[in-house]
């Protein structure tokens, strides 16, 4: 039997249909026209009509998307992934069977709410999922009351909101005003993709429109003023006021004043005891079914299969319902408003409710309920108890819900007897881990701050180590707690080398000081026994920096790898085969490093792992402009920037450093410029001294670019002799080298030029790093070339030229060369070379390196045909004066799109405009650079 309402919900959406919010629906229906890509956000206080407005919106999307919604309740948002099973119901179940076999098993025991899956496992193929679904017809994600989602499903909505960027995927969602806990999803759209709109009182004339249409009541005037007025405008409040005065006081009797909680009290007061009993039962559950209240009801009476307790609650329930205070369907029951529920709730003396859920804590299936169930019906410590919440922890832990399970261990730890020291620590320090791993690192510091006083020896030690991963914003402090934790450890060789490993870690993450870093991670290599699962980890940063400060073979690495392979390392960026990777592309082995990082980042992001995918990008970014691919470095920095703002604040200059280098690159001045500049700030803020390193370098490499070399020398200058201090010889790790030493030449600064010249060049041959070798072989030639040796200088420039691999290398090589040339008169090689590195520079695009060889190009003097434009630029650029876009050009010159683009940014180069409209303007302009579209006079 299920039951059904008989009115209409909350008095304002009446069998279908809106009454009044005109203004609000025009806005709503627009939106779901135009808005793929962004989230409306319907905000209002309770009872303020918001889930009016979204039924209305899920209705009218369904002609044109495929829906999935869900409206969680605050009794359910302590449990997992209760919103994502309500998500995956429906037609969204329909792209299951096309999704990779072990996301399609994690989805589907959500859906059917059977073995709990892996967080991770989930967030990555709810993604694929919504990608899928949308590529057949846009998708619509609607979630009432975004504040109760439990945490686990709030981070896989993050998540999925960060990632389908680009898809035609739109977010309907309501929240409470004021509601913190709504932030965890909404901060996942910026304001570009955010409309927030509020949903205030209703006029008084529609408020008696949804009275009348709810009760079948006609208001006098002076009464529906007096109600408005009371009510505030909100139609829940109203409705409720309006039922008590129906039920047989006058208006001038009864007291308006009351509270609609007030009110909803007063109502449920008044029902007789089998439905309150029932109505008690459904406000404790989580997600109530109709099969738990019979047997909660059969508890209490000795009649938990009879025939008696099935017919008073399903009686109970239809009497609830036609009160249109609760809903039953397939099974489910649900309030028809959270309010109701709270009311309920508040109601409850603190025995009474204990006694509800002892009641519920044998009728519950799951052990997660079971336990919580368990602990809300004690009083006081209580050790069996104590030890089925622990086990509902260790459950949830398994399938990494990290919120939940913090949860459950800290109730376990609540209900741990004082004298049993060791399990409430071990409770609580579990419940701190757990607390860190979601994100509520404010909590964990708490919790073991608060342990530290009863801890001592190795136990002292783990707390401390712990203690110290959270405080990345305090490397002092950092450092102090893991020295502390050596000492503390004493004999117990896993938790000394876990706080080397976070000493050297912080030293080089921190300070970037790799010679130091490497000292604590030869100890903790040496204390971590084989079992320490943290093991592979050292040994994959040992190697890393052992190569970074002096050239290694591959034997250590490689070990590391295959030992995190058997040890199933945690976090893919950890990994040795990511770092193998990052190793090929400082050796320029571009292709085999494109491979191995793109299998990890691919695996890691499969995985859900979004830290890994985004470390991951920021080498892959690094690896494509090396490769000259430039399109695709500016696609992993645009991800890798959008990932990284979902983490802690203090490596805030990550993500505007990948973005800032490819910026720089492809010759965007201004973004380039904000970017490294709010990159280097924040790193500087975050005391992260790679990145702001990295940040600077971008900025020097920038000026260099527009023809800055004091500007270039000024910040850059100091930076290979900081690097050299740290102990960093690898010469590309930080790709500063060869700009600062041009830049240095530029303003006249040889001798240090020199010198840091001859360290490249001594780590180029010792790394044996082609990139190294032909950036050292250019800077030696430029550098003797100002020194006056032209003879030499022409010979070195032409080795660079010759052995340059990379188009941008090659570029710079022919750039230098030209110049020389140029300078020594020989006017016909140096046009062909300048000519020759604009077009390189061109096809890339660096627009800025095109300006600096058309700057060499002009110095030649002679006559130049259209200021130096090819007949391929000048064919460009007429069809651009006559209005045609890059397709239309591409097509008529039989051309590809990305050749016109390219081509085009070498005429604005030239013609010294930065874009279309600017160059079509100069035909109006005859005493401009050039005239019209004459591109042969001389």
């Amino acid at each position: 039997m299920t039951c059904q309402r008989v009115t209409g919900q909350r008095g304002v959406d009446i069998d279908g249909k809106v009454i009044g919010r005109e203004c609000e629906l025009a806005a709503l229906n627009a939106f779901l026209e135009q808005a793929a890509g962004r989230a409306l956000v319907l905000v209002g206080e309770p009872g303020s009509g918001k889930t009016t407005l979204f039924r209305h919106g899920l209705r009218t999307a369904a002609a044109t998307h495929l829906v999935m919604s869900c409206a969680p309740a605050e009794s359910e948002s302590s449990l997992s992934f209760v919103a994502m099973a309500d998500l995956l119901d429906g037609p969204a179940g329909s792209g299951l069977d096309q999704m990779p076999p072990r996301q399609r098993e994690a989805l589907e025991a959500v859906r059917t709410r059977g073995d709990a899956p892996e967080l991770t496992v989930v967030m990555a193929g709810f993604v694929s999922l919504v990608r899928l679904l949308s590529s057949a017809r846009p998708v619509l994600i609607a979630v009432d009351d975004v504040q109760w989602l439990d945490p686990e499903s709030a981070q896989v909505l993050f998540s999925t909101a960060r990632r389908v960027t680009g898809h035609p995927v739109t977010f309907l969602l309501t929240s409470r005003i004021g509601e913190a806990r709504a932030e965890t999803i909404l901060s996942a759209f910026d304001d570009s993709r955010k409309v927030e709109s509020s949903v205030g009182p209703m006029s008084a004339n529609e408020l008696h429109g949804v009275i009348r249409q709810a009760l079948g009541r006609r208001l006098s005037r002076p009464e529906l003023l007096r109600v408005y007025e009371a009510c505030g405008g909100y139609p829940l409040h109203g409705v409720e006021l309006v039922r008590a005065l129906h039920l047989g006081d006058s208006p001038g009797a009864h007291s308006l004043s009351i509270s609609v909680e007030g009110l909803l009290r007063n109502r449920i007061d008044a029902l007789p005891p089998r439905i309150r009993e029932v109505l008690e039962l459904a406000a404790c559950l989580t997600r109530p079914t109709v099969e738990e209240l019979v047997a909660a009801v059969g508890v209490e009476r000795a009649e938990t299969a009879t025939t008696d307790a099935r017919e008073a609650t399903l009686a109970a329930l239809s009497a609830a319902a036609a009160a249109d205070l609760l809903v039953a369907r397939a099974g489910q029951v649900r309030f028809t408003h959270p309010l109701i529920a709270n009311a309920v709730r508040s109601d409850l003396s603190p025995e009474h409710a204990r006694r509800l859920h002892t009641r519920l804590a044998h009728v519950v299936a799951d052990a997660e309920r079971r336990a919580r169930h368990l602990a809300h019906s004690l009083d006081g410590p209580d050790e069996h108890a104590a030890d089925m919440v622990e086990t509902a922890a260790v459950l949830a832990v398994a399938r990494g819900a990290s919120s939940a399970a913090a949860e459950l261990y800290e109730l376990a730890a609540r209900l741990t007897p004082s004298e049993q020291a060791e399990p409430l620590r071990r409770r609580l320090q579990e419940a701190a881990e757990h607390h860190f791993a979601s994100g509520d690192k404010l909590r964990a510091r708490q919790l073991l701050e608060g342990l530290l006083d009863r801890a001592e020896g190795a136990t002292r030690a783990t707390v401390l180590v712990m203690l110290a991963n959270l405080y990345g914003d305090d490397l002092d402090r950092a450092l102090a707690l893991n020295e502390e934790a050596i000492i503390a450890a004493g004999e117990d060789r896993t938790q000394a080398g876990m706080a080397e490993h976070g000493i050297g870690m912080n030293l080089l993450v921190r300070r970037a000081d790799a010679a130091g870093g490497l000292i604590h991670l030869r100890r903790a290599a040496e204390l971590l026994p084989d079992e320490a699962p943290v093991r592979a980890r050292a040994l994959t940063n040992l190697a890393s920096v052992e190569y970074w400060t002096g050239p290694t073979d591959e034997v250590a690495v490689r070990r590391a790898a295959e030992l995190g392979r058997a040890m199933k390392v945690g976090q893919f960026y950890d990994s040795g085969d990511f770092w193998l990777g990052h190793r090929r592309m400082l050796q320029a082995r571009y292709d085999e490093a494109r491979t191995a990082m793109h299998r990890v980042i691919e695996a890691a992001r499969q995985a859900g792992d979004d830290f890994s995918v985004a470390g991951g990008l920021i080498h892959f970014t690094e690896l494509e402009i090396r490769a000259d691919d430039w399109t695709a470095a500016q696609r992993s920095a645009r991800e890798c920037a959008a990932l990284c703002e979902q983490f802690d604040g203090s490596q805030g200059g990550i993500g505007p450093y990948v973005a800032s280098l490819v910026a720089a690159h492809l010759g965007h001045g201004e973004e380039a410029e904000r970017l490294a500049t709010e990159g280097a700030a924040a790193a500087v803020a975050g005391r992260d001294e790679i990145f702001r390193i990295q940040n600077v370098g971008v900025l020097g490499f920038l000026r260099l670019s527009q023809g800055d070399a004091e500007g270039a020398a000024d910040l850059l200058g100091p930076l290979p002799a900081h690097l050299a201090s740290l102990g960093w010889r690898e010469p590309t790790m930080f790709p500063v080298w060869d700009n600062a030493i041009e830049a240095l030449i530029g303003v006249g600064e040889l001798d240090r030029a020199e010198r840091y010249l001859n360290e490249l060049e001594a780590n180029a041959r010792a790394y044996g790093s082609p990139l190294a070798i032909q950036n050292a072989c250019r800077c030696r030639g430029v550098l003797q070339s100002v020194r006056g040796d032209h003879a030499e200088a022409v010979a070195t420039l032409t080795e660079a030229h010759t052995i340059a691999t990379g188009v941008f290398t090659r570029g710079r090589a022919g750039l230098a060369l030209g110049t020389v040339l140029r300078r020594d008169r020989q006017i016909s090689k140096a046009r062909n070379l300048l000519e020759s590195a604009r077009e390189t520079f061109a096809s890339l695009p660096a627009p800025l390196w095109v300006a600096l060889a058309e700057r060499e190009i002009r110095q030649l003097g002679g006559r130049t045909a259209s200021s130096g434009l090819t007949q391929a630029e000048q064919d460009v650029e007429l069809l651009v004066m006559e209005g045609l876009s890059n397709h239309q050009i591409a097509t008529r010159l039989g051309k590809s799109e990305k050749t016109v683009a390219a081509q085009l940014t070498s005429v604005y180069a030239k013609r010294g405009v930065s874009s279309r409209a600017e160059l079509m303007g100069r035909r109006d302009n005859p005493a401009g650079p050039f005239i019209g579209r004459s591109s042969n006079t001389g």
